[in-house]
């Protein structure tokens, strides 16, 4: 007994705390700044049994979190049908695919006339009509031919094609080549372009009949003449078009025509005087007649008017290698366009927000995929405003459609589903967890394409972030599908808006699209404007202006954060080291949880309280004051610990891992805390006695 009594003595211990290292641990809230969380260690001096106490305690800085954001991205609308006129499903760029072009619906007289013993045409013709050319020989070829009477006579001549929305085509039977003829043909219209060019602010304006003459004229910018121009100069420098209300006569000798010459007349004719043998560019009468009566003329463009007279020994037509001279027409056609008119919406809508310092805007564009334009940009930032406003005007309708093999249905590849994801990814990312955010999606028509993640035989719906490598699966169910299933992911973060263009309207199919986007909308939570609907209809410019002003007023201006912030969650849990046991551990009166895994005692639990409280005069958040955590715990053996004797005396240390704090605060952001390890120094003292 007395032996067992001294080795019981030999192994009761006298510790004697050498050292405590109290560590403090900062962990970031975004925007809501620095949480501290302070370990305190009682030092003791007592027998193995006796207990220690460890305190946790937490503490945040001031911090400044001003009021909370709003950011937006517009989802913009680049399909095929985005080329069509506003008002109307008609794509009035198809001109630009023709060499000759006759607009007159009358088949009782001659519109298309060609005298002559020879002619070439290179490119297509086409009549509203019927075509009945006289001639000898009118060879016509594609525009894909390599020959050239000057520069290459060995080059290959491919057969052209002239077309007509008559039942009748009437061709020379002297020509020595067949052409591809085609009745029936859909008519062709032209915009009137005066009041497009008017209103160009680059354009200078006569009033009245205007005449230039002298040696030479140089047009710098486009001009209109309301009434009729006459050109009579020698020498001629244009750039631009140039635009009459009548008549328009280029009446000149020796004429040398610097660059492509773009002439338009609104209800007159054009004539080319007989002295020009070579025109370098485009001319259109489309309520007028084109009259050229040159000996050999060589024109290198395009002639389009409600009636052709080629009065002629030998003409030629060729509009290979002349497509850019389309371009100042075709910027005026654009105007008029449904892409045009949504994207001057979508730049007054960011401009509405130039002096708030609080919004960011996001664009993305869509077709049969979505892709990104430009990120969240603040909207006082000019520089990047511009940049933002420069790609919004560079982008062009797709030409990807959906169509059978017989050609019998046709229509723009339309991803709604995708758009929204690159809007909503976009607004995840962004660093202001706090701003309140919107989608704008505007579509005009129905969506008919879906996004896939991977190449299998049940492709699947790609749901996040970033490009898909494969290209969109044409199908209308599994397109709303996909747009409801990303509908979803916006439900409850995110506040959607949704905009039809004239498309909706106009289209056969509009039922099945209004239905369709009224189940996208509800998916993501979209709200009832005026008369219940969940989206906004639009037929006229004014009414996109009008939706987006409507939206506008559904977004709150930016507001102060409440005054108290409560964060979403807090957990604590910390592990200790073999040899200690944990006894308790308590947080605000309520016992946390104590598990043993093997040798090793653990603590975790939720904490509550913690919150950031807004100072009344000062404006700064702080973390109000939360209770201490304290877990008490003793030695209960030398486990692991190690050590030296030296007179008696055991030098040993135990090393702690440090806790662990978890949070999800108010904004939404996730963070966590580890502390450092910390090490207890140790002194056992031998009981010698």
């Amino acid at each position: 007994m007395r032996g067992f009594i001294r080795y019981r003595k030999l192994i009761s211990l006298l510790v004697a705390v050498l050292f405590i290292i109290s560590t403090q641990v900062s962990i970031v809230l975004a925007a809501s700044g620095n949480i501290l969380m302070d370990y305190t260690f009682d030092a003791y001096n007592a027998n193995l049994l006796d207990t220690g106490t460890a305190t946790y305690s937490m503490y945040g800085n001031p911090v400044n979190l001003g009021t909370s954001g709003r950011e937006i991205v517009v989802a913009v609308d680049t399909t095929y049908s985005m080329k069509y006129d506003f008002d109307e499903n008609y794509d009035y760029t198809t001109f630009a695919d023709y060499a000759i072009i006759t607009l007159s619906e009358d088949t009782s007289k001659e519109v298309f006339s060609i005298s002559g013993s020879e002619s070439k045409v290179f490119g297509k013709i086409h009549s509203n009509s019927d075509i009945d050319v006289f001639g000898y020989n009118v060879g016509l070829y594609d525009k894909s031919s390599t020959y050239s009477e000057t520069t290459n006579p060995t080059g290959t001549l491919i057969n052209g094609t002239a077309e007509a929305s008559g039942s009748t085509i009437q061709w020379p039977v002297s020509t020595t080549n067949p052409i591809n003829k085609v009745t029936g043909a859909a008519k062709i219209k032209i915009l009137n372009f005066c009041e497009a060019v008017k209103a160009d602010p680059n354009t200078v304006t006569y009033s009245g009949n205007k005449v230039f003459d002298g040696a030479s004229v140089t047009f710098n910018a486009p001009i209109y003449v309301d009434g009729n121009l006459t050109i009579a100069t020698s020498n001629i420098t244009s750039n631009g078009v140039i635009a009459a209300k009548g008549d328009i006569t280029l009446n000149t000798t020796n004429c040398l025509i610097n660059g492509p010459l773009c002439l338009y007349s609104g209800t007159g004719n054009i004539s080319l005087s007989a002295d020009i043998a070579t025109f370098n560019g485009i001319v259109i009468a489309p309520n007028g007649k084109v009259n050229f009566s040159a000996s050999q003329p060589i024109i290198h463009g395009r002639v389009i008017a409600k009636e052709i007279g080629f009065y002629m020994y030998k003409l030629t037509v060729d509009s290979r290698g002349t497509d850019s001279y389309l371009l100042p027409f075709l910027k005026y056609v654009e105007y008029e366009t449904r892409l045009y008119k949504e994207k001057t919406a979508v730049k007054s809508f960011i401009d509405s927000f130039s002096s708030d310092d609080r919004t960011k805007v996001g664009v993305v564009s869509y077709a049969e995929k979505a892709k990104i334009v430009s990120g969240l940009t603040s909207t006082l930032d000019t520089t990047n405003v511009s940049i933002m406003k420069a790609n919004i005007d560079a982008l062009s309708p797709s030409n990807a459609i959906v169509s059978n093999v017989d050609g019998s249905y046709k229509s723009s590849r339309r991803n709604i589903g995708d758009a929204m994801r690159r809007a909503y990814y976009m607004l995840k990312n962004s660093t202001d967890a706090g701003a309140s955010k919107y989608i704008i999606v505007l579509t005009d028509e129905i969506s008919n394409s879906w996004t896939w993640d991977s190449i299998t035989s049940n492709p699947v719906y790609k749901v996040s972030d970033g490009d898909s490598p494969h290209e969109a699966w044409d199908d209308i169910s599994g397109a709303e599908g996909y747009a409801k299933n990303i509908g979803d992911y916006i439900l409850g973060k995110y506040k959607p808006f949704f905009i039809t263009l004239p498309g909706v309207t106009l289209s056969s199919n509009k039922t099945s699209a209004q239905s369709q986007l009224t189940n996208i909308a509800s998916a993501a939570g979209a709200s009832s404007i005026a008369g219940g609907s969940l989206f906004y209809s639009t037929s006229t410019e004014t009414d996109v202006a009008s939706a987006f002003n409507g939206i506008k007023a559904c977004i709150p201006e930016a507001l102060e954060y409440p005054n108290e912030l409560p964060f979403q969650s807090v957990s604590f849990s910390q592990v200790f080291p073999q040899g200690v046991k944990v006894l308790s551990a308590q947080y605000s009166g309520s016992n946390l949880a104590i598990s043993k895994t093997g040798e090793q005692y653990s603590v975790s639990g939720n904490l509550g309280g913690f919150k950031l409280v807004k100072n009344s005069t000062t404006g700064l958040y702080q973390l109000s004051t939360v209770p201490n955590i304290i877990v008490k715990f003793r030695y209960t053996s030398l486990s692991g610990s190690g050590g030296v004797w030296t007179n008696g005396v055991l030098n040993s240390s135990i090393t702690f891992q440090g806790g662990k704090l978890n949070y999800i605060d108010y904004l939404g952001n996730t963070g966590l805390a580890i502390a450092p390890d910390y090490t207890i120094g140790l002194k056992f003292f031998a009981d010698i006695n």
